[in-house]
């Protein structure tokens, strides 16, 4: 039975709304073990809830192609999404073109290719995020060595380090002092509620990597994304402050920085959590 996803991406919407923090990711899973998704899998659902948001933004920002778009698939609409965020005054015609039938899906992957840009942006998946991390490579440096935790002898990328894949991290910094610091990177994510979404699991997995690195850095696209991070961590932190442990309190900072998207030139902005 072929799937409609947008009424499901309508209902899982109203679900999230005024959800409670640190309550989405297990309530969209509900919806989808309810929806009969297998492995009760979210990941679907995001899609159709980001492709119904584009959709609705279309709709109050160009109402004439989101006329034209009555009755897309959800592979078609993400496309379309992609084609928008990589040039909107183009999209108007391709609207056209493809409720006139001379645009097919595999006309506008090719379309994408020439129109797309060299940085993060124009990448999805793990492209997108190790395109991010590449870039934003030498801020992070900059930023660990600002943190007044010694000289930093060494940097070393997940792909060197000779860890365990569960402990892991996007950078490692080895300092003169002898101590370490990891660096994960969040996203960056198409679906901005993704990060609100993903903030406890994000914040729990840096405070266990404290097990085995001095200090852990996690490192988020924007200031708004990093403000409900630093939020979750200062909360973390105040719990094992109560409790009164023997074992040193766990050091987690979190950090913005900006990569352009379009491109490698980028600047950043740190602003370490006190």
């Amino acid at each position: 039975m072929r799937r409609n996803w947008r009424e499901e991406a309508r209902q899982a919407i109203e679900r999230l709304r005024d959800c409670p923090y640190g309550e989405r990711e297990a309530r969209l899973r509900s919806f989808a073990s309810q929806l009969q998704y297998k492995n009760s899998d979210p990941s679907s659902l995001r899609r159709a809830v980001s492709a119904a948001e584009f959709l609705d933004r279309l709709r109050r920002e160009q109402p004439f192609s989101y006329a034209r778009l009555d009755g897309v698939s959800l592979s078609v609409a993400e496309l379309m999404a992609r084609v928008y965020e990589a040039d909107s005054t183009l999209f108007p015609e391709v609207a056209k073109d493809w409720q006139e039938g001379r645009v097919t899906v595999a006309s506008m992957r090719k379309l994408l290719k020439g129109i797309l840009p060299s940085g993060y942006a124009g990448k999805v998946g793990k492209a997108r995020q190790q395109s991010f991390k590449d870039a934003a490579a030498v801020a992070i440096k900059n930023i660990v060595g600002d943190m007044d935790l010694g000289e930093i002898v060494s940097m070393t990328a997940r792909a060197a380090q000779k860890r365990p894949s569960a402990v892991k991290v996007d950078y490692l910094f080895e300092m003169r002092t002898a101590r370490t610091v990891a660096v994960m990177t969040v996203g960056p994510y198409r679906n901005a509620t993704m990060y609100r979404d993903r903030a406890e699991e994000w914040s729990l997995r840096a405070f266990g990597i404290t097990w085995f690195y001095d200090v852990v850095v996690l490192v988020l696209p924007g200031p708004e994304e990093a403000k409900v991070y630093r939020q979750r961590v200062h909360q973390l932190q105040a719990e094992i402050t109560q409790r009164k442990l023997s074992t040193p309190a766990p050091r987690v900072e979190v950090t913005h920085i900006f990569v352009e998207p379009f491109g490698p030139e980028y600047s950043a902005v740190g602003d370490l959590a006190p």
